[in-house]
């Protein structure tokens, strides 16, 4: 089975069905989630007919150790915003993803501020400038 081609053409359905689900919110709402499905089916999609197109390419193998620790970050963060919200949760993401995954190329110093421009970012951006009521967190709600 090309696990290339059957994981794009996942993606590729993922993204089309988030660009569906934006289209009942308001336009200020939708506009960024809606540019990002876009985006991301129509490379999906050049990913999967670049797959299907080269049929004698190599097979990547799964869950390499540098795979295995980005999955795992991946799933940190989205624990983080579910439990903390996007703003406290997501701050504190930046916070030890920085610090810990980039360690040498960065400083303590710059992962604090990396940290404190997200909540800044996103309660300036989406609470004050949208006005969109974001996710508080499981943890807070």
């Amino acid at each position: 089975m090309r696990v290339d081609l059957v994981l794009s053409l996942v993606f590729a359905l993922l993204f089309a069905t988030a660009g569906v689900l934006v289209m009942g919110f308001r336009w200020q709402v939708a506009l960024a989630p809606g540019l990002a499905a876009g985006l991301g089916l129509i490379l999906s999609l050049a990913l999967a007919l670049g797959s299907a197109r080269r049929p004698d390419a190599p097979q990547p193998r799964l869950f390499e150790r540098a795979q295995t620790i980005e999955i795992a970050w991946f799933l940190l963060a989205v624990a983080a915003v579910l439990l903390l919200g996007f703003s406290i949760g997501g701050g504190l993401f930046v916070l030890a993803y920085v610090h810990v995954a980039q360690r040498g190329r960065s400083t303590a110093l710059v992962a604090v501020a990396c940290a404190l421009a997200v909540p800044l970012t996103v309660e300036l951006l989406f609470g004050r400038v949208l006005q969109i009521a974001l996710f508080p967190g499981l943890l807070f709600d």
